[in-house]
């Protein structure tokens, strides 16, 4: 298990300390929630410049493996880089 340590302005920490946002666990739901949205995020990014390349002509199979490969590597970029 890895621990952090944060700073907070005094008036925010009270205030998640008052709605109990600091305890362990909700920082654990805060930070998956917050992983996982950012990952959706890249994959709307990635579709989006999917439907931009895309046209009425269906791909080959190569042109295919082409635009999965450069969809992994850049989730793969955006996964390194976050």
């Amino acid at each position: 298990m890895t621990s952090i340590t944060i700073d907070l302005p005094d008036e925010l920490a009270a205030r998640a300390t008052s709605e109990g946002v600091l305890r362990q666990a909700a920082v654990v739901l805060l930070i998956d929630a917050a992983t996982r949205a950012a990952a959706m995020a890249r994959l709307r990014g990635i579709w989006g410049e999917m439907d931009k390349a895309s046209s009425d002509v269906p791909l080959s199979d190569e042109e295919i493996s082409i635009q999965i490969k450069a969809a992994r590597s850049a989730f793969r970029t955006g996964a390194a880089a976050a």
